[in-house]
């Protein structure tokens, strides 16, 4: 790892320690005693193995498991964003701000499909507070949903008030957000 490499990733990961902290102290004090909010670390890709064989997932293009540590390599500015109730695994996210630095990207968000949560029906809305505290730090004026699966999850993220966006020229398909 080159030094300048090492600098940007020690830089990003200050603002990503801030973020999840900030995020977690925005949580009712219900929840802030039972979420954890975390980077994606070796635990949870070990534990995102047993979700990624699971038969809600055998249409899904990204996998954790295999591709996480060589796009975390290449996203030093990247939020990687692991929530855990208790022991329980229950989602992962990861995304990184645009070039221009004016939004911030949500690339794959998935939730646990193995095991059903209380926060199953939060999951979306505490990843959100998560990369709304990671923007902000950052300078961030949106959250950009890049790419959605399917027109259920954009039914989804336009009830959550996200307007979508359809693929233009370089600008691929996403929803947004202001902040």
């Amino acid at each position: 790892m080159k030094a300048t490499h090492l600098q940007a990733e020690n830089k990003y990961q200050k603002f990503r320690t801030e973020a999840l902290a900030r995020a977690k102290s925005f949580l009712p004090k219900y929840l802030k005693d039972n979420i954890d909010f975390r980077g994606i670390d070796k635990e949870a890709l070990l534990m995102v193995q047993m979700w990624e064989s699971h038969p809600q997932r055998k249409d899904l293009p990204w996998s954790f498991s295999q591709g996480y540590k060589r796009w975390a390599f290449r996203h030093p500015d990247r939020l990687d964003l692991s929530i855990w109730l208790g022991e329980t695994l229950c989602s992962l996210a990861i995304g990184f701000p645009t070039k221009t630095g004016e939004s911030m990207r949500l690339d794959v968000i998935e939730k646990n499909p193995c095991e059903v949560s209380i926060l199953d029906k939060r999951i979306f809305d505490l990843n959100i507070v998560a990369f709304r505290a990671y923007a902000d730090l950052l300078g961030a004026r949106r959250i950009k949903i890049m790419r959605p699966l399917n027109d259920k999850l954009i039914s989804f993220y336009r009830s959550r008030g996200f307007i979508y966006q359809e693929s233009n020229g370089s600008n691929p398909e996403h929803l947004w957000m202001v902040l």
